[in-house]
């Protein structure tokens, strides 16, 4: 119902979809509610991702990857996320922000090394920015490093970083101490002796996914540990955000989608004044409504992905999330209406969309923010 964008894509990459969706449907599907009950996404599911390079859409073919476009890693993103919330944004930070990042501004060291164990799956990557006085402003960041003249120490406290808990490297922003130009990108080592795990961010929604607080004391640094160069921190960031961005509208979409085709199985089935449900004119416009919302939040995001590779960023990101966030939220609560009552039962699927979806509008930029974005924009092309 919902595969028909194909025009989007490379020959390639649409029979990477079809064996993509099959895939998740058989391998990540029937545990998706184990992941929820238990609150964490195993490494073994990174790892049968990785078996087949999943993990690595936008990764160039020669480190591994899948030498995908945004495009791709966004359906992926989108595929993965119906079925799981929580692993469709743990997906987004690694299959999409952090291998951008390091696609992009890595060095070709940092690339060799790091890029073929994120495809596979034996690293995952998590992206530590967000501090308790820098959310949608990052200037208020604190974490700091220094050079000794010879390496550098980190000293900080980040929240919010998801898959902390399974990161064996965090992509993080810190200023160096004694330069004007100071925030700067850090590849950081997850070890226990110098990376505390301090707090699990207890969360109404995406409750598979570990999002923790973390604390870096005196983290040594290799050499080679710096992403881009020191002042590049906040350029690299903002960049890689807008392919985070499309991720959390494509991740919106397919948690609308799970919800469009709950309720219209059960109004299908449900009977009253002896005829189904579907069949009431009331009902039936509601599903032409919620249809036209996720196709054109389908499209929109998919737009921005091609925009995103021809470098007409920023403007095309913040509409997709904004627009995708908002509409599918509304085809959520949608089809609560529709299922009525049992809807709000906590052994009801909707109740879990409903309390994923929400912090869609939120993360990666607060839909407010993208207004500001997309305003300040205008003001450049319009005047």
């Amino acid at each position: 119902m919902f595969n028909n964008c194909s025009l989007y894509f490379e020959k390639t990459e649409v029979d990477i979809l079809n064996q993509y969706e099959e895939f998740v449907k058989e391998y990540i599907s029937p545990f998706t509610k184990k992941m929820e009950d238990t609150e964490q996404i195993d490494k073994d599911y990174w790892y049968r991702l990785g078996e087949h390079r999943y993990l690595g859409p936008i990764i160039d073919k020669k480190y591994g990857g899948l030498g995908g476009s945004v495009a791709l890693f966004a359906e992926m993103t989108r595929i993965l996320s119906k079925q799981s919330g929580s692993f469709g944004l743990a997906y987004d930070i690694h299959a999409g922000l952090a291998s951008y990042m390091i696609s992009k501004y890595g060095s070709e060291k940092q690339k060799e090394a790091i890029l073929p164990e994120m495809a596979s799956g034996k690293k995952v990557v998590a992206f530590a920015m967000s501090e308790e006085q820098a959310g949608s402003d990052i200037s208020g960041i604190k974490t700091e490093a220094y050079n000794d003249g010879n390496l550098y120490h980190i000293y900080g406290k980040k929240i919010f970083t998801s898959n902390a808990i399974n990161a064996d490297l965090f992509l993080t922003v810190a200023k160096v101490k004694g330069t004007e130009n100071s925030m700067t990108l850090f590849i950081i080592e997850n070890d226990p002796e110098t990376v505390k795990i301090v707090e699990r961010m207890n969360m109404i929604g995406l409750k598979a996914l570990f999002v923790g607080t973390e604390e870096f004391k005196d983290v040594v640094l290799k050499n080679g540990s710096i992403i881009g160069n020191i002042g590049d921190g906040t350029k690299i960031a903002l960049s890689a955000l807008d392919i985070a961005r499309i991720g959390v509208a494509a991740q919106a979409v397919g948690i609308g989608e799970a919800a469009f085709e709950y309720a219209y199985k059960y109004a299908k089935e449900r009977r009253q004044f002896n005829n189904t449900i579907s069949e009431i004119r009331t009902i039936s416009d509601y599903f032409a409504e919620m249809y036209t919302n996720l196709h054109t939040a389908r499209i929109t995001y998919l737009d921005a992905a091609k925009k995103i590779e021809t470098n007409e960023k920023t403007i095309s990101a913040s509409v997709a999330k904004i627009y995708c966030t908002e509409k599918c939220k509304k085809v959520v609560d949608t089809a609560m209406q529709i299922v009525g009552g049992r809807s709000y039962l906590l052994n009801n699927s909707l109740q879990r969309y409903m309390r994923d979806i929400k912090i869609t509008e939120i993360y990666e930029g607060t839909n407010e923010i993208q207004k500001y974005i997309i305003f300040n924009q205008l003001k450049k092309l319009l005047g």
